[in-house]
């Protein structure tokens, strides 16, 4: 064996090794040279690789949203820690221009952030109250309950809506998929 760097299967928070896996070489683009060797995973690593993922999916069934944020914050926190290796090995390895290289790094990190942003975020019908860690282990739900009418438009009201828009007809001042209001016009919330 060779004493390029070999790339094994990350499996559990570590490489694992599988001796009867076979070595493909990694070849770069830039200078055709091989620059490392790289695991092609057999049934072996692939099973162990599913039974790893499946345990840890059971271990942190139960984690609340918090701690979720948590996670994806550190992850972010750790890619941002070694972003010059990284940028260094896809110019190498994969022959990206080094500002491609860089930007396509610091995405992973602002995509980790992202997912951690929104995770809380309260949508659709179920609300998940474990923001916090008092709401562990607990769910909100919501229901619609229609209102009725809340707002009737006259036309003294479409005129001044009008006058403080500056824009024409009152219609044009409402949002894309919003009621229109026109006079007359009785609004309700479905």
């Amino acid at each position: 064996m060779s004493d390029r760097l070999r790339v094994l299967p990350w499996i559990g928070g570590q490489a694992k090794e599988f001796p009867n896996a076979t070595m493909a070489p990694l070849v770069s683009p830039i200078d055709e040279k091989v620059v490392a060797d790289m695991v092609d995973a057999d049934a072996a690593a692939v099973d162990t690789a599913v039974k790893n993922a499946h345990a840890a999916y059971l271990a942190n069934l139960e984690a609340p949203t918090s701690k979720r944020v948590e996670w994806l914050n550190a992850a972010a926190d750790a890619a941002d820690k070694i972003e010059p290796q990284v940028v260094e090995a896809l110019v190498r390895v994969l022959g990206k221009p080094k500002r491609a290289a860089t930007f396509e790094h610091k995405r992973s990190g602002a995509f980790l952030r992202a997912c951690a942003i929104q995770l809380p975020h309260l949508n659709g019908e179920v609300l998940p109250l474990d923001l916090n860690a008092l709401g562990a282990n607990r769910f909100g739900f919501t229901s619609r309950i229609p209102y009725g009418v809340v707002a009737a438009v006259t036309a003294s009201i479409s005129a001044s809506v009008k006058r403080r828009s500056g824009r024409g007809s009152p219609r044009n001042t409402a949002p894309t998929g919003s009621p229109r209001v026109t006079r007359g016009t009785l609004i309700a919330v479905r």
